[in-house]
């Protein structure tokens, strides 16, 4: 067992008393124990983390910035000021606090983009996930970025530019699709925004082959959606697959690229009582497209009101009912 991460982290009470152990794995381990606290522990909780900002251990510090974004997550406030972090002298911490600066100021864009020429690529990278290519200083350092020593930096300035990106970016993004790597799920859905020529070939070429993984397939048929001559017969052979595994890749799928299209294979899965889990995940992919066109979305869903599952029917009223719900595909 690592002795960083125990199974088992100290209570509240002797999480805050850890803070100031003299043993650095106690301390990272109070952090873990802070951030997982309950809401009514949240002020302590929080303020306890910002007091390890200043610790002597980057992995320590690291952590609790990682903390205090779990709080921030879950809604609170952390009145601390996290900007002049972003010069600590570890990557470790840098990288850190970078990936969510937006959650804790509205300027991350203009103080992430001085980032983006850290000397650590995974700072660079991690910078470049704030910048938007609609602001025409950000765009112009992701061109440059384009041309970035690392790999990963590289795709992330080709995924945040989408069309803008011009050859070098889709030379990046074809090649991300056709290794399957871990920028394979980013780089589809930027083809799928650009939704050119190009794209749909790189995209019908690595559907194709007798070994394509049923992941790779379901992403790339969802993908191909957007274009002309659709396949929607295809996508409509993995959602009803014999295997619950190909069916359940297709329903991830169509939860990260929508498409109206698969309306009726949606309702016809949402009201399948045999499987009250496979009907949630297509009630989640419903919820997905309600974010890309929530009238399509929403009288696909009152369509089948009676017939969903009793135990679904809280969930399709919360559905049926938020505009603002987001689908996190990850979790499914």
């Amino acid at each position: 067992m690592n002795d960083f991460f125990p199974m088992d982290l100290p209570r509240f009470d002797v999480a805050l008393k850890d803070c100031r152990s003299g043993r650095i794995s106690a301390r990272l381990n109070a952090s873990l124990a802070l951030a997982a606290a309950g809401d009514g522990q949240s002020a302590d909780a929080i303020a306890a983390l910002a007091g390890l900002l200043d610790d002597e251990s980057d992995q320590v510090r690291a952590q609790a910035v990682e903390g205090l974004v779990q709080w921030r997550l879950r809604g609170m406030d952390v009145p601390a000021d996290l900007r002049p972090r972003l010069t600590d002298p570890s990557p470790r911490v840098r990288c850190a606090l970078v990936e969510h600066l937006h959650l804790f100021c509205d300027d991350a864009a203009s103080l992430a983009l001085p980032m983006t020429g850290d000397p650590i690529a995974g700072v660079r990278a991690c910078a470049v996930l704030q910048l938007h290519p609609t602001d025409a200083e950000a765009n112009r350092r992701l061109q440059v970025l384009l041309e970035d020593a690392d790999r990963d930096v590289r795709m992330r300035a080709a995924i945040a530019l989408g069309e803008d990106g011009g050859d070098r970016g889709f030379t990046e993004l074809a090649r991300s699709v056709r290794d399957a790597d871990v920028f394979f799920e980013e780089a589809v859905c930027a083809l799928a925004r650009i939704c050119d020529a190009r794209g749909k070939s790189v995209l019908e070429q690595r559907m194709k082959g007798l070994l394509v993984s049923p992941a790779v397939k379901s992403l790339c048929a969802a993908a191909l959606l957007r274009f002309d001559d659709p396949p929607v017969a295809i996508m409509v052979e993995l959602l009803s697959s014999r295997r619950a595994r190909v069916r359940t890749h297709a329903l991830r799928a169509l939860c990260l690229l929508p498409s109206p299209l698969m309306i009726e294979s949606l309702q016809q899965i949402a009201v399948r009582a045999a499987d009250p889990q496979e009907a949630s995940e297509a009630l989640a992919a419903f919820a997905a497209l309600k974010d890309v066109d929530e009238a399509v979305a929403t009288a696909a869903l009152a369509a089948i009101a009676g017939r969903v599952h009793p135990d679904l029917q809280e969930e399709l009223a919360d559905i049926r009912g938020s505009g603002e719900r987001k689908v996190d595909a990850d979790v499914l």
